[in-house]
């Protein structure tokens, strides 16, 4: 079974919500443009056909619905929940979601979770890599966390707006390398403020095959030795940072080749997730650029759906 779980749907009558709270799908730079396989489930399940996918996670894009006060925050996460929780209901052999949270409010974002889970039946929760500029990793948020641990489901985290900007915005780089860093820096707040120890059991999926972190996760290593041998601290007790790094998940949104090689090579097949980033990108790219790195079979089906039916604990 392959199964894509990078792609966005937008319901058109959930943009007409957003619409009537002043808010809308612009990115910094970059305005907004909808399309049937943003809005209309049934627009894509030729295209899911002509890739052999057979099951999409859907999930909401940038900058989502963060925007806004606190209660039009849990409005629109209820509506969206609603709204593609009934896209599931109507496919059911086809579609799966992870669920919308009201990160504003963060009681309301448990109980949110909960009900999009227990009730509506969701695959897991979406997270940002910020909320309105703050990162998720504060102990404020840590209820999420504890009600993704409790549940069992994983936490798919997608970039939004880079909180640190400079640079990026005014040369329209928000996209093509805000994104990225956006991931990488939550990543790294992720293990170095303790998140991911206080929560073992946590699973969390980066975007976009976890930005630059395969390339760099060698350095944190580096940085930990030099500064044990600072403090005259004994080699064997210095902390290893990629440990913990390696226990996030990532997805195979990217379409270059040697980047593929170096996730592989650094994370290991059985942590990489097939994904699209439908109806964006080159998503018709996403199961040839994997088939075509020439893997053993049952690596290349791992990647392919393997390890998210295990992650999702589908069938």
């Amino acid at each position: 079974m392959r199964i894509d779980l990078h792609a966005h749907l937008f319901p058109r009558t959930y943009l007409d919500a957003l619409e009537r709270a002043g808010l809308s799908l612009d990115l910094p730079g970059q305005r907004a443009k909808t399309f049937p396989k943003l809005t209309d489930p049934a627009a894509r399940i030729d295209d899911l056909e002509a890739l052999g996918v057979d099951r999409q996670v859907l999930s909401m894009g940038p900058p989502g619905c963060d925007a806004g006060t606190s209660d039009a925050n849990v409005d629109l996460s209820r509506r969206y929940n609603d709204e593609v929780a009934a896209v599931v209901a109507d496919h059911p052999d086809r579609f799966l979601a992870f669920a919308a949270l009201p990160m504003r409010n963060i009681d309301a974002a448990v109980a949110e979770a909960h009900r999009a889970v227990e009730d509506l039946g969701f695959a897991g929760l979406q997270l940002f890599t910020n909320c309105a500029g703050s990162y998720p990793d504060g102990q404020r948020t840590w209820p999420v966390f504890a009600a993704a641990e409790e549940l069992g489901v994983p936490v798919f985290v997608h970039p939004s707006v880079p909180v640190c900007a400079d640079g990026l915005l005014d040369a329209g780089l928000t996209v093509s390398l805000g994104f990225l860093q956006e991931t990488a820096v939550f990543a790294a707040r992720m293990v170095e403020r303790g998140v991911l120890e206080r929560f073992p059991g946590l699973d969390v999926v980066l975007s976009h095959l976890g930005a630059f972190l395969p390339y760099v996760v060698d350095r944190f290593d580096v940085i930990a030795a030099n500064r044990a041998r600072l403090n005259e601290q004994a080699p064997d007790t210095a902390p290893v940072p990629s440990r913990m790094y390696r226990r996030f998940w990532l997805d195979t949104v990217c379409h270059h080749p040697p980047a593929f090689r170096c996730a592989l090579d650094t994370w290991g097949a059985d942590r990489l997730l097939l994904g699209s980033d439908y109806p964006y990108s080159d998503w018709h790219r996403c199961v040839e650029v994997v088939v075509g790195l020439g893997l053993a079979a049952a690596t290349e089906t791992a990647i392919l759906g393997g390890n998210a039916a295990r992650l999702i604990r589908l069938g």
